[in-house]
Order: structure tokens, then sequence, then C-alpha cells
């Protein structure tokens, strides 16, 4: 992945990843996330130890938290992890005490058009806030307050001069067919605040399987779901995506989509599309 983004670097202006870069929120998974994610670059897409690392795109790379990376524990009795670990938050200070941010990127002048994301934390802040004992692993919760901030974030941005707004969640909100421990909780909230500040885009992971897709009565947004892009077990072959945003002031007037999934007789990443 580290490798394409290297590659394709004058392709993008931005890295988005969508969460669960770690597997759980312990030290030793974090760092390792952490290193992909902002490790300085030495040789191309490689470290001084020769890890990947994405910063070697020398595009900015924004980061937000899954539930895996929030995992807390290990503990003693079943589910064996609790929610609401704040590791995460010591290796991307971006997320050090806030619950959503926001990254505006400009297009090169003589170019006036712009792309906001906003990025929410809707993970659970603790065990108590899942829906069953086991929800507390896969489950979100689009917080009230989370979802107010990230409106604010939205609105603020507008304030300094027309741009785009898209939002960016770990969680798919309604994703079609979705097992019960693993949903967003209060999505239709979410979709409803999106609506109300003109957001026709959320980006979003989590449940290992790709797929665009419109939730009920709300077919102004589209939901673009990543799958997994280095997952030792998946329901679908590992992939990343690659989104163009197509902006005139605060409207995305057409996203152009290009997928790449891991194949193995290449042994490597193969455009799909």
């Amino acid at each position: 992945v580290a490798e394409h983004a290297f590659i394709r670097r004058f392709e993008h202006d931005a890295i988005l990843v969508t969460g669960d870069l770690a597997t759980t929120g312990e030290e030793i998974d974090l760092r390792e996330a952490a290193e992909l994610s902002l490790g300085t670059p030495k040789e191309r897409w490689l470290t001084g130890a020769m890890r990947p690392t994405l910063q070697g795109a020398q595009l900015p790379v924004i980061v937000l938290p899954g539930n895996h990376d929030r995992f807390d524990g290990p503990t003693a009795v079943p589910p064996f992890w609790a929610s609401g670990g704040r590791n995460f938050d010591a290796h991307f200070e971006d997320w050090r005490s806030v619950s959503a941010v926001a990254f505006t990127l400009k297009a090169p002048l003589p170019q006036t058009d712009a792309l906001t994301v906003v990025c929410g934390d809707l993970t659970l802040i603790e065990d108590a806030d899942a829906d069953g004992l086991w929800g507390r692993l896969g489950q979100g919760c689009a917080y009230e307050t989370v979802l107010a901030r990230m409106v604010e974030l939205s609105s603020k941005a507008r304030s300094f001069g027309p741009t785009a707004v898209l939002w960016a969640v770990h969680f798919p909100p309604q994703f079609p067919g979705e097992d019960a421990v693993m949903r967003l909780l209060n999505a239709e909230s979410l979709l409803k605040k999106a609506t109300s500040v003109g957001v026709s885009h959320i980006l979003s992971g989590h449940t290992h399987q790709p797929l665009v897709y419109k939730p009920v009565k709300f077919p102004t947004v589209e939901v673009h779901c990543a799958g997994t892009a280095c997952s030792l077990s998946s329901p679908t072959a590992n992939a990343f995506h690659s989104r163009s945003f197509e902006v005139t002031g605060e409207v995305i007037e057409n996203v152009r989509y290009c997928d790449f999934v891991w194949n193995d007789l290449a042994e490597d990443f193969v455009r799909y599309n």
C-alpha cells in the first residue's frame, strides 16, 4: 500500500485511512500503525529501518480511529477487550482531547476550489454505550456531541470561503445487511446532520466489505465504504480505493472511482475498474 501511495503520489491530494490501523489498542500494535502512517521516509516509501511508510508519498495523511484502535485490555472475562481505550491519541496527536477534526485541501492556483474533510470519532466511549455484551467489540455510536462538533467544523470551514465538505467516519451508517454487533448506533441522526449541512458523501470502513450505497430515506447521501487493505481474514480481497471529487464552489459535482484489488498471482494490487 505504501509503495502504491508513493508511485501514485502525483495523482492524489491526500491519503485517508478510515480507522482500524491497529489490531488492538495495545502499545505494540499502535506503534506499528504509527510507523506506517507517520514514519519518516528515507528511501522512497521506506524508513531508515526499511519499514513501509505512507509519508513517502509526501501527501497529507489523514487518520481516524476505529473500534480496534480503541480496544482496551485484555480483560480476564469475555469478550476479553473493553472499549474506550485512549492509547491511540498518544500516537496520533490530531486526536488528543478532541472528537472531530477537519482538513481542507485546496486546488492549485489559479483555481479556487477546495474540499474539506471533516472526520468524526464514533468509537464507543465506554462499554455501557454498547447494545449487548459483544457490541462493545464491533459497534460505534454517533454521539450527539460528536455530531454537533462535525456540523460546527463543516460550517466553520465554509466561513473562510467556498468549500465542498465531505465527512469521514469509521462506521458506515445503515450498511446494507449489517450485523447487529457491527452496526453504528444512532446512525439516522448522523445522516440527518450530514444532510442538514449539505454533505453528500461519507467515507468509511469497518465492515471489510467495499461498497458504495445510498441509505434508505437519504437519497442525497452516498456512503463510500472501503474494504481492508492488509487483513489476514476478510470476506473479500484486500483493496484500496482512489476517489477523485470534482468540486464547484460548495458542491461535489462528480466522483470518479478507481479501485485496486490484491491479486495473488501478480503478488500486487491490480486495478479493478
